[in-house]
């Protein structure tokens, strides 16, 4: 059933999120100020989605759309529920950090809300059953026989499009 819903995916696999709550949108992560490697990320984290879009340092120049296309510098796709529902069990497409990370196309950002499309090509899935066996106990980091399914790449690419809150504020770091 997998690879049948992945085939069929082969050439044309998409999501939208459309997001208006303000506590998911594009935020700092923790550690931006340290500007490692010359960049800091956004985090986007809701519903399954996890997803960091790389700023480069100090951030944008201005605090508008063309500052924000100067600045941008890419996304890792750390999750998302790739659409596959089976009972029983929950799905991950992901990406698996590629060099260089996957390209995004900046469509709008207007009224404290962004909207970006970003293009994974090198996507993985894996599956975890949701069942009281296979619950990972306490003190234990080993996962029963069943409960998951290891990830393999898709053989296709993916199109995530989200349109999220962004507040200004975060696309520069504070003090600069």
């Amino acid at each position: 059933m997998v690879s049948n819903w992945l085939k069929a995916r082969a050439t044309d696999w998409s999501l939208t999120v459309d997001d208006t709550n303000a506590s998911h949108g594009f935020t700092q992560v923790a550690n931006a100020q340290l500007c490692t490697n010359g960049s800091f990320s956004l985090k986007y984290a809701a519903s399954g989605y996890e997803v960091y879009w790389g700023i480069t340092c100090p951030g944008a120049a201005t605090p508008d759309l063309a500052g924000l296309l100067a600045a941008q510098s890419g996304a890792f796709v750390a999750s998302v529920p790739p659409g596959l529902t089976l009972p029983g069990w929950t799905f991950r497409a992901y990406d698996m950090g590629s060099h260089p990370p996957s390209p995004v196309q900046l469509m709008s950002w207007d009224s404290g809300r962004v909207s970006v499309q970003i293009d994974m090509v090198s996507v993985f899935l894996n599956a975890f059953r949701n069942s009281e066996e296979c619950q990972i106990r306490p003190g234990h980091d080993d996962v029963t026989s069943g409960c998951y399914v290891p990830s393999s790449p898709a053989s296709g690419a993916l199109r995530l499009t989200i349109t999220a809150p962004l507040s200004p504020a975060e696309v520069r770091l504070p003090g600069t």
